[in-house]
């Protein structure tokens, strides 16, 4: 090496050697990756055409999966209409009893409202065939309860304890005096002493 730490030609060159090796080994380094990756992403174009049916077929699953759960859905509801008469029938035809309660009369009423929801909506599908006979003992069943309903009613009528009650507002009426409490009297107690003249 020349004096004053000054690298010779020989020196230079063997540097230029090697950097000129290391960009070739860099070269082709770069060469086989690209390589790679050019191979991968025809892999990659191979890879969607396969799953392209795949996926295509895997949406029209979802498309009938869901189709089948909407189905089943109007399905079940339609089979709980079917249902909901003979589930109302043991209760229904038992009826009121002798003394019906109001809870009890409140209870047998709203079960009788059920009855007529289903009916309503047998009504609308009765182009079924099994609808037709579902719908000829839905009505049937509401003609016993209103049967009951009606027994019930005059038994209601006939009870010592509604006379007692409209006994007890006729003197109530009579008591609170004058004309104001007149409209509450019975009709055939209404009209005051001496109100025949004319």
């Amino acid at each position: 090496m020349p004096s004053g730490g000054q690298m010779s030609v020989s020196e230079w060159e063997a540097r230029a050697h090697g950097v000129r090796a290391t960009l070739s080994r860099m070269r082709g380094v770069s060469s086989s990756v690209l390589d790679i990756l050019s191979s991968m992403d025809a892999k990659f174009g191979e890879l969607e055409a396969t799953m392209r049916p795949i996926q295509s077929r895997t949406q029209a699953l979802t498309r009938v999966h869901d189709n089948l759960e909407a189905a089943c859905q109007v399905a079940g509801d339609i089979l709980h209409k079917f249902d909901k008469p003979q589930q109302l029938r043991p209760k229904l035809e038992r009826g009121l009893g002798a003394t019906p309660t109001p809870a009890s009369l409140r209870a047998y009423l709203a079960r009788v409202a059920e009855l007529q929801e289903a009916i309503a909506y047998l009504e609308t599908i009765q182009h079924f065939q099994s609808a037709e006979a579902v719908l000829r003992d839905a009505r049937a069943l509401l003609a016993i309860c209103t049967q009951h309903l009606e027994e019930a009613f005059r038994a209601e009528l006939q009870s010592p304890r509604l006379e007692e009650e409209l006994l007890s507002s006729q003197r109530r009426a009579q008591g609170a005096g004058g004309r104001g409490g007149g409209e509450h009297v019975l009709a055939g107690d209404a009209a005051a002493p001496g109100g025949g003249g004319g």
